[in-house]
């Protein structure tokens, strides 16, 4: 967060961030964040995707009674649409959240894929581990292909790229007739731009071969 959004919050109101951000990769530096916790009345950070960059400022829930930080296994663990996710929030929030909690509890499906998830974190954290080197060897591909801008630094499991060849939209719809999918942000500031996750050498090397195919097509 630049200072002049930072600028733009309104003194007093609800401060709602992603860090990493999603689609852009970016993270909410703690200098920033402490910015935030002393112009808002509360601050919101979700860290779904911080598994990748190894930094959260949880840390900083014990020092500011305006900052909560929510935290998902849906994400790193690979459990989407399960819903397990859970919040860090000082005392008095936690439990003015409480009020908001399910009478019925965690879904059996949530416990279960939590349960397995914890008692093989060793597993997990190496599969974190392998797609953050993964993210590394597919910036480096990119950066080597006409067809896309290098790559915005990123600290989640996927990076931002602007199409400087075609356009995002057909270049999408190519790569998916090729059984690889790319995201097609929305926001209008990220016109023309893909966002592409990090997964596998394998799949590196199939979207690598798949751009150079579609490059020589334009």
């Amino acid at each position: 967060m630049n200072l002049e959004r930072l600028a733009r919050v309104p003194a007093g109101g609800t401060a709602l961030v992603t860090s990493p951000n999603d689609p852009t990769g970016t993270i909410l530096g703690s200098q920033d964040a402490i910015r935030l916790t002393r112009r808002c009345g509360l601050v919101v950070v979700d860290e779904r995707h911080s598994e990748y960059s190894a930094r959260t400022l949880i840390p900083y829930v014990r020092e500011f009674e305006n900052l909560i930080v929510l935290q998902t296994f849906e994400t790193w663990a690979g459990l989407s649409g399960v819903p397990l996710a859970y919040a860090v929030a000082p005392p008095r929030l936690t439990a003015e959240l409480g009020a908001y909690r399910r009478a019925s509890g965690l879904a059996t499906s949530g416990v279960i894929a939590g349960t397995a998830t914890l008692n093989d974190l060793a597993y997990m954290r190496a599969t974190v581990r392998r797609v953050r080197e993964e993210r590394s060897r597919l910036y480096r591909m990119l950066r080597k292909l006409n067809m896309v801008s290098c790559p915005y630094p990123s600290w989640a499991n996927f990076l931002l790229v602007r199409v400087e060849r075609g356009d995002s939209e057909t270049i999408s719809r190519e790569l998916a007739r090729r059984d690889i999918q790319v995201y097609v942000p929305p926001q209008r500031e990220l016109a023309n731009h893909l966002r592409i996750s990090a997964t596998c050498p394998e799949s590196t090397q199939a979207l690598k071969a798949a751009l150079i195919e579609i490059a020589l097509s334009l």
